[in-house]
């Protein structure tokens, strides 16, 4: 791989670590600073005014780490253990680990 490329992955990786350490309350201040008070980034406001303002919802699974979610079909533990895994699990047919796709 070329070294230009690790280096970009490097510094992304330290951004990403930099701002899963800030509040979504950090996160829009710096929105502030950056941009102007409440200037660009709209629906990243919009997301994070949602977040501040209802806490107790949980995030998206999408936002979720692997060790914080359930399996999405039968409740148990297969995205931590994957040896023991339930069928829908490792089939995925519902794309429910890969909406990209």
């Amino acid at each position: 791989m070329k070294q230009s490329k690790i280096a970009r992955q490097e510094r992304a990786d330290k951004r990403q670590a930099a701002r899963d350490a800030r509040t979504d309350s950090a996160q829009l201040k710096r929105l502030d600073k950056i941009n102007g008070k409440n200037k660009g980034a709209k629906k990243e406001r919009a997301r994070l005014a949602k977040r501040i303002s209802n806490p107790e919802s949980p995030n998206p699974p999408y936002l979720m780490s692997l060790e914080e979610r359930a399996c999405f079909y039968c409740g148990g533990d297969c995205p931590k253990d994957e040896d023991h895994a339930c069928d829908g699990y490792l089939g995925d047919i519902d794309n429910l680990y890969n909406p990209e796709s």
